[in-house]
């Protein structure tokens, strides 16, 4: 699904390039071609704030269709510790690497925790699950299949959500859409 959902932007963004699609430099810029696109130039009948939201929709949604900017973050293992907060712009998990054992871990879903027997003499985790954001501070959290024992680090690799342009002026590259797909974000957000 992820390969398909990449090659449906490619395809996409592509034929804007083709077709003549000029790319957006700030969110005044996105804001005037969304109208172009909508037929509301003239008559404004969608306030600059309604617009500002689709917009931002749209970020979040070219963002997690091409799934094409990586963040890498490092959790420090403490003996103990089960639970671990995920950074906030964290959207979906791509892999995840014990380094003090040089070996990658393995996603399980949360309802298979304990079925899978783990070693009793394994002190580092071996696969881990994700949580899903907690209703009391909008927080993921990244948990694994055993309580380490001993201390130790793990990377994570994971997709980012697109980050929100808060101002008419700056240029978008301040998001982490890549520029190839940047001439999506107009019409997503018209549509």
């Amino acid at each position: 699904m992820y390969r398909l959902s990449k090659i449906i932007a490619s395809v996409l963004s592509l034929f804007f390039i083709l077709s003549g699609s000029l790319w957006a430099f700030d969110r005044a810029q996105i804001r005037s071609q969304v109208r172009q696109f909508m037929a509301d130039e003239g008559s404004k009948a969608h306030p600059d704030s309604t617009v500002n939201i689709a917009i931002d929709d749209a970020i979040m949604y070219v963002t997690d269709l091409c799934s094409c900017v990586v963040q890498r973050d490092t959790i420090t293992l403490s003996s103990g510790t089960k639970f671990y907060a995920l950074n906030s712009d964290f959207s979906q998990m791509r892999n995840a690497y014990v380094t003090t054992t040089n070996t990658s871990i393995d996603h399980i879903a949360f309802e298979d925790l304990g079925k899978i027997k783990g070693s009793t003499t394994d002190s580092l985790p071996t696969y881990f699950f994700l949580t899903g954001q907690d209703p009391d501070d909008s927080t993921d959290y990244i948990g694994f299949d055993i309580t380490p024992l001993k201390t130790g680090t793990v990377w994570i690799w994971y997709y980012p959500h697109g980050k929100k342009l808060t101002a008419d002026t700056g240029a978008i590259s301040r998001t982490n859409i890549p520029l190839e797909f940047q001439g999506l974000i107009p019409r997503f957000a018209a549509w």
